[in-house]
């Protein structure tokens, strides 16, 4: 990935981890809970690992 697209992949990363954080706190099944709480550590961990790969 050349710059332009890291910076594009964090961008949207960013608004997935928004609009996951958003999803935790409107839902009240745990089921659906424990799942957007995973997906939103792998959005975390691939927003480090673009940042990294800037750096």
């Amino acid at each position: 990935m050349n710059e332009q697209e890291l910076q594009e992949a964090i961008e949207q990363t960013k608004k997935d981890i928004y609009q996951t954080k958003s999803q935790i706190e409107f839902t009240d099944d745990p089921q659906e809970m424990h799942r957007l709480r995973r997906k939103l550590k792998e959005l975390q961990h691939k927003q480090i690992w673009h940042l990294n790969q800037l750096g």
